[in-house]
């Protein structure tokens, strides 16, 4: 819900007489339902236009119906989407969680450099986490048809294979031996 025009991209009339119930007891009328746009990739679909709301208030199940990942943390909460990438970010003001989505219309005009690395990792989950410079070079031959030519830094880390492949320290060597017979 808004009460600023300005946050939509669209807007239609309300069909109905609906109203929205505040805290305190009283009542607004939905003017008109549309949708904002948060960043060039996400918008809010179905957002109400109420007549006297102050503050813009997001929905967490109307996040979870569109199929993105709320994650709450102590002072920050993340909205993902599908594919795990960051949509954006909520911090928390006190007792409440404040969206800042000025920053994230902002960004759009400031990205003047395509970035590779997002369509690398989406190749390296998608072919079962295979090694970055691996994938790089299988790319670069067109062995696998259908994958484009995907370039990438050395430093890349993906979190999941750094995962996969700690282990346990090794045990010490026994100086004795335990077998009295061969088999």
């Amino acid at each position: 819900m808004s009460g600023d025009k300005n946050w939509f991209s669209s807007l239609t009339g309300a069909s109905r007489a609906e109203s929205v119930t505040f805290g305190d007891g009283s009542t607004s009328a939905v003017v008109a339902k549309g949708t904002v746009m948060v960043s060039d990739k996400f918008m809010f679909k179905d957002v109400a236009l109420v007549e006297d709301l102050k503050y813009n208030l997001l929905s967490v199940s109307q996040m979870i119906d569109e199929d993105l990942e709320v994650c709450f943390k102590k002072n920050q909460c993340k909205v993902l989407d599908a594919l795990g990438d960051l949509v954006f970010k909520i911090s928390r003001y006190g007792r409440v969680f404040k969206a800042d989505f000025d920053a994230s219309l902002a960004s759009k005009h400031r990205c003047l450099v395509a970035n590779d690395s997002k369509y690398l990792f989406f190749w390296h989950r998608r072919l079962g986490h295979v090694g970055f410079d691996h994938l790089s070079r299988v790319s670069g031959l067109d062995l696998i048809r259908g994958l484009p030519k995907l370039k990438g830094d050395s430093n890349l880390v993906c979190s999941s294979c750094r995962h996969g492949k700690m282990h346990a320290g090794s045990h010490p060597p026994l100086t004795m031996v335990m077998t009295k017979a061969p088999g």
